[in-house]
């Protein structure tokens, strides 16, 4: 944080936020004991989300920095250096590794083989998303459409109420997208279309 220009002050009460954090548990409804964590603030906390992408933006300048070393070993000495320094060990099991069409299938090997991360294809979807959005993300990410069309479908809307139909759409269909959002700016042609097929619904 000092590196980015935070005050002396800010970074002391920040630290002191995170050294401090106690949890204490109901047992029959009454609070037992004080358990320390090991790892940072609480979850749920608010500090927490802004000292993540602090962490991370600093992660990111150190990645890009060793990339124009052209290093492997660098990118795995400062993934195991940001492990030690923030608690955050990375999975090797959900770690995958996308090239592009420029590297030659040789490259792909060496450089998979040692960093021990398995190639992902463009196909390939993780936690219901896919992992790699291409250019035309109308057509990547109009899986969202169809997942709402099929929903949609299966309501029988003529034995709904206009207040049934409402319900049913703010918390059902309209919570379909928010997870895709979170990480994707959605075309604005892909939410007019979501948005017809509600509007017909209701």
């Amino acid at each position: 944080m000092e590196k980015l220009g935070f005050c002396e002050k800010w970074v002391s009460l920040v630290l002191v936020s995170i050294s401090t954090v106690s949890y204490s548990i109901l047992v029959n409804g009454e609070p037992r004991g004080d358990i320390w964590p090991s790892r940072g603030i609480r979850q749920g906390d608010l500090l927490s989300p802004y000292l993540f992408l602090l962490c991370s933006k600093r992660l990111n300048r150190m990645l890009q920095q060793a990339a124009s070393d052209d290093n492997l070993q660098a990118v795995q000495d400062i993934l195991y250096l940001y492990e030690q320094a923030s608690g955050q060990k990375l999975n090797q099991e959900k770690t995958t590794i996308f090239f592009s069409k420029a590297v030659n299938e040789d490259t792909k090997a060496l450089i998979s083989n040692f960093l021990d991360i398995l190639e992902v294809k463009e196909y390939e979807k993780y936690l219901g998303l896919l992992a790699v959005v291409g250019r035309n993300r109308k057509v990547s990410l109009n899986y969202i459409k169809e997942r709402v069309w099929s929903k949609l479908q299966g309501w029988k809307e003529k034995l709904l109420s206009q207040a049934g139909r409402e319900i049913l759409l703010k918390v059902v269909v309209q919570a379909i997208p928010t997870f895709a959002m979170s990480c994707f700016k959605l075309p604005v042609g892909l939410c007019d279309e979501i948005e017809a097929l509600i509007r017909k619904f209701f």
